[in-house]
This record gives C-alpha cells, structure tokens and sequence, in this order.
C-alpha cells in the first residue's frame, strides 16, 4: 500500500496490491516494520495498571498471535520499555515534578504535610508526606499506637520507603506517614521520625514500634509501661508494603499517586461502614470481643472484697479486679484496654455499663 498526505489530517491510497506474488520460499512471519515503537503503542492499554504482570516472554506470545509476526525478546523488552515510558514519563522527571506535585496535594487536601530535601547539589535526599485527613484521625480517634517500618524501592533510582501507621477501632490499618529516602540509615529515620512529630505535634503517652534492632526485652510485654494495646508486632506496617509492592515500582510521583488513590479507597469504604454502623464499639474487634466475653462472664461467680476490688471466680484463673485503677490480674484489661472477661462480670454483677470501662 502506497499513500501521500493531503493536507494535515488526511492521506490518499494511490497504489494498493490487492495480490501478493512473493516467492513463498523467501516468506518469512519477521517483519522489519514491526518496530519496537510500533510494537509499544500496542502495549499502552495492557500496561496501564501497574499491578499488571506482562512480561516481554507475554508481549512475544501476543504479538505472534494477534499479527502474526514473530519478534526477538530484546525487542519485546524494549517495547514494554517505551509503552512504560510513553505511560508514566521518565523516572528523572518524575523526580523534576514532585515539589509542583506536593504543592498541590497541600493545596487540595487541609492540613497535609509534605517535605522535600535536597544536597547542596540540589539533588534529591529525602521526602516526607502525611495527608491531612490521617493526621486528624490520629489526634481525635485513635489509639497512640504506631508501627514503622521501611521496604525497598524498585524503581530505577531504588531507595527505601518509610511507612508509619496505626490500627483504627475496627483493627485495620490506618495508614499515618510515608516517606522516601536513599537508605535506610540511622540518618533517614531521624529525619524520618523529626517529621512525623512535626505533623502529628505532642502525643503524651505515644507508643512507636519498630522491629530495628529490638532485642527480646524490648519487645516483652512485661518490660512495657507504656499502653500498647495488645499490639505486639510491625505486620501492620509490613502488611501495608505487601499493598504496594506493585506501586514500589514506580517513579516516585505515580508511587505517591497510588498511595493518595489507596487512602481514598480505604477511606470511603470506611465512612460507609461507620455510616452503616448500629453498635456502641466498632462491629468486627471491640464490639465482637465484649460480645464473646460476656457469654463467658454469664458462667462466672463474683465476690465483693470492697467497693474498689472484686474477685472473679472462673473455674480456671480467677481474676481480681480493681475499678479504681483500672485493672485486672490477669492483665488483659490493662493491655487491650478493653475489658476482660472478668471485668464484664463485675460490671453484670454491678449492673454498670461495660462500655464504660473500654478505653476512649
């Protein structure tokens, strides 16, 4: 097929063969016009989602089959390449548009904070970002609990992302602060945590856990004096990287693009659910619990020792509960925060309230 332009939008056949009379011993399915851009634009729709797994070994399967020509793997290769680029731009330019990006995910989103530094070279270092919405949701309505870890990049310039987060009431993740460094050094994380105190501000009485260097008796509960509810691990943190391992993959401005798309996501599932909610505590961990232990508090026999004290007679392991501290002996009360067992059971045997005792 033969075709010449005519004007700016519009071509004009002026010589197609509608016969082939190629000498069949010279046909071959490899084509020299199935450029690797070529093969690229082909490529865009499949590719859009970073979660895709199309590997070069894919795009040679699918080009055989939909066109009938056979191209090398380097070429494959090099078309996912350019789709990826022609998707997402270069990794350098991501980098050239993050201080305009945050600027405007400040702008669009109160009480956001975001930091970027640089070398004296001007060169990338460090990145910090919490939207304003987590912070709001950790000062009023959650437990002063957070975990942190760090994970790798996988991008061409590599580097590590910092994850910061806390559980809700409903025991999910609750993404807090991320960040991304060269490294994972001492240095990172001390710009790392300065931050994340800068835009959380004073927390009294704050837990952070981190699996960094923790020897057996920092992670005891009975080395601990502060509250940790129960929470004895970073899997939520790791559970969070596991989310965006595919993310992880992309410059940094789509990584931080998929990370705002994911905290919509979660929180407009989460509105609905508290919107749909009937119960005094959040129905799949606080409310659940109580339910299950008041079944157990049913069979349970309680002996006044004085107004503040009451001992719990289970059968198995009595409890001693104490109303003016808050406590119980079987400690599940002060680490959950949440009353034990034998705690219902003084607040049936009281006719008191057992919410009253969870914590706030």
């Amino acid at each position: 097929v033969r075709a010449s332009r005519i004007g700016e939008y519009s071509f004009m056949i002026v010589r197609c063969t509608t016969v082939h009379e190629c000498d069949l011993r010279f046909v071959s399915d490899k084509h020299r016009q199935a450029t690797a851009a070529l093969v690229a634009s082909s490529l865009k729709r499949k590719l859009k989602d970073c979660r895709t797994i199309y590997t070069p070994s894919d795009i040679m399967r699918d080009v055989k089959h939909n066109f009938g020509c056979t191209i090398h793997y380097s070429k494959a290769w090099k078309a996912r390449e350019l789709a990826l680029l022609s998707i997402r731009g270069s990794a350098e330019e991501a980098y050239y548009i993050l201080p305009a990006y945050c600027y405007e995910l400040e702008r669009m989103n109160p009480g956001t904070k975001t930091h970027i530094r640089t070398d004296e070279n001007n060169h990338f270092v460090y990145l910090f970002m919490a939207v304003g919405a987590c912070i709001r949701g950790f000062r009023s309505s959650m437990r002063l609990v957070i975990a942190v870890d760090a994970t790798h990049l996988k991008s061409k310039y590599k580097g590590v992302m910092f994850v910061a987060n806390a559980f809700d009431g409903n025991r999910n993740i609750y993404p807090l602060a991320f960040g991304i460094g060269d490294l994972e050094t001492d240095a990172s994380w001390h710009w790392f945590f300065t931050k994340l105190h800068e835009a959380i501000g004073e927390c009294p009485n704050l837990v952070i856990i981190s699996d960094r260097n923790a020897g057996l008796h920092k992670w005891s509960r009975a080395h601990m004096d502060g509250r940790r509810y129960n929470v004895m691990t970073t899997n939520i943190a790791e559970s969070i990287n596991s989310v965006l391992r595919f993310a992880r993959m992309l410059p940094v401005v789509h990584l931080i693009g998929e990370i705002v798309n994911l905290l919509v996501k979660w929180f407009t599932e989460r509105r609905e659910l508290a919107l749909n909610c009937t119960t005094t505590l959040c129905p799949n961990f606080g409310e659940k619990k109580l339910r299950n232990r008041l079944e157990d508090a049913a069979r349970m026999n309680v002996v006044k020792v004085n107004n503040a004290q009451y001992n719990v007679l289970d059968g198995n392991m009595d409890g001693l509960v104490d109303l003016t501290n808050n406590s119980c002996s079987c400690r599940k009360f002060q680490l959950e925060q949440l009353p034990c067992k034998h705690v219902v059971a003084v607040c049936r045997f009281l006719k008191v309230s057992v919410y009253a005792k969870a914590s706030r």
